[in-house]
């Protein structure tokens, strides 16, 4: 069985302390092949999956080969590689772009991807896999340049919703929501006529689609955010200033609260949404590119971008008072990533990252988990806790235990959540003094699937996953 290289990486700042164990899912000689766009996420049991692009040469002179979409997931120790995609083709003109992964609640993919071919047209393609076989469905057709980024999240049925820029006229983001027999269509059009990119796509608990992006024409460009209310499209200028570059990241909150990350070149920036204004706050680091942002579980957000001068990613994250910049996550100062990185936070809060990792010939992909580990300085900790959440066991079939600390006294709540959002048991709502506690609950008027513990003691909350089976 062949070993996985695995590279243990410290990395020292006056902020704080993180370890980054870091793998290589996938590597071809430049002579052979290359390797691009990464999309990962985590599954039930947060186990890494991730889909990328891959070309693999058939002559010498690299003009001709096969262009695949590449889906690999994490299996005990070793990755598991999978072919969703290919087409044989002239290498510059025959490829794939822009995969987006998502996963459902039973942990099946679904991709969203766009395919250059040959005859200058470009295809918007989704795929998903239930149980051994891979279904493709060809979404949209336009002639190239024509698609550019597209993003893909699931509403509470696991329906696919698909979010993509596309070129006509003018450029302009479209939306796409399978409804369960057919694909929904809507252009995002505020009627300013001017060039919309980079979409971001984000779905919230009543399945209404929340979209930031960029827009720009003669003007200098601005972010923009859309969402629908039900009835119509509401758009919000988030800030203004060129961009650059097509890449931003939006997520929304427990509430359903939006924040997004951007670039106003070069700078990165984050906004977000309390309820009843915009806050914006930067510049948090002085050169980003492909921003990728996670929200953690008490709603604060951790971002990997690549960085403009040293082409490689960088990793950040805010707690409850300040933004801490954690440096590079690959140390090889030689590394290229292309502009090609993901990010995923585990139940723990600490980040998962896919990325391009090129160097002298060989064009790799890999896979960086990260943990926080703890400082002597009291400025350098990060924030402390007010409780710790632990549930198991993890997959449950039946009795699940859950063991919390309280750091101080006041009222607590705990609740169990399915994955629409939906409170399905309240376990408890009472004062308790400070102190570790544990509860034990009968799942089995419960269906099988994704769950979450969800402990609230005032402003704060705290949630962790868990998978029931029957």
């Amino acid at each position: 069985m062949k070993k996985l290289l695995i590279i243990l990486v410290t990395i020292i700042l006056g902020f704080g302390q993180i370890n980054w164990d870091i793998e290589i899912v996938d590597s071809i000689h430049t002579f052979d092949g290359g390797i691009g766009y990464a999309s990962l996420k985590l599954d039930s049991l947060t186990s890494p999956h991730l889909v990328y692009y891959q070309i693999i040469w058939d002559t010498l002179y690299n003009d001709t080969g096969w262009a695949k979409v590449i889906y690999a997931y994490k299996f005990e120790d070793q990755w598991v590689k999978e072919t969703v995609d290919s087409s044989f083709g002239h290498g510059w003109t025959n490829y794939y772009l822009y995969p987006s992964l998502c996963l459902d609640r039973y942990d099946n993919p679904h991709i969203a991807y766009i395919h250059r071919r040959e005859d200058d047209t470009c295809h918007l393609f989704y795929a998903n896999k239930i149980s051994e076989n891979w279904s493709i469905q060809l979404l949209d057709t336009i002639f190239f340049p024509s698609f550019y980024h597209v993003t893909i999240a699931l509403d509470t049925s696991d329906y696919p919703c698909i979010a993509y820029e596309k070129m006509e006229s003018f450029r302009y983001i479209r939306y796409l929501h399978y409804n369960g027999s057919s694909w929904d269509s809507s252009v995002i059009d505020d009627g300013n006529n001017l060039s919309d990119w980079g979409p971001s796509l984000a779905i919230d608990g009543k399945n209404n689609p929340h979209i930031a992006y960029y827009q720009g024409g003669d003007a200098p460009d601005s972010v923009k955010y859309v969402y629908w209310d039900g009835t119509d499209w509401v758009f919000t200028e988030i800030d203004e200033g060129w961009s650059e570059h097509g890449s931003l990241a939006l997520c929304l909150d427990s509430f359903d609260y939006p924040h997004i990350a951007y670039c106003i070149w070069p700078p990165l920036y984050y906004a977000y949404w309390d309820g009843n204004s915009w806050h914006n706050e930067g510049p948090i680091d002085g050169a980003s590119w492909e921003i990728r942002m996670n929200l953690d579980s008490l709603d604060l957000p951790h971002i990997v971008y690549i960085d403009q001068m040293g082409q490689r990613p960088e990793y950040c994250y805010r707690d409850s008072i300040t933004w801490h910049l954690c440096g590079y996550i690959e140390p090889d100062p030689y590394v290229f990533s292309y502009r090609s990185v993901s990010l995923c936070l585990d139940d723990n809060s600490e980040p998962h990252v896919a990325y391009i990792g090129s160097i002298s010939n060989y064009n790799k992909m890999k896979y960086a988990k990260g943990t926080f580990v703890a400082v002597e300085e009291a400025s350098s900790k990060m924030p402390e806790p007010r409780y710790a959440l632990q549930v198991y066991p993890n997959p449950c079939p039946g009795l699940l235990n859950i063991e919390y600390v309280l750091q101080k006294p006041g009222v607590a709540e705990i609740s169990i959540y399915d994955v629409t959002g939906a409170r399905k048991q309240l376990i408890q709502h009472e004062a308790q003094p400070s102190g570790w506690y544990q509860e034990k609950i009968d799942t089995k008027e419960f269906a099988s699937g994704v769950y979450f513990i969800v402990l609230r003691q005032g402003n704060d909350k705290v949630s962790k996953k868990f998978l029931l089976i029957r």
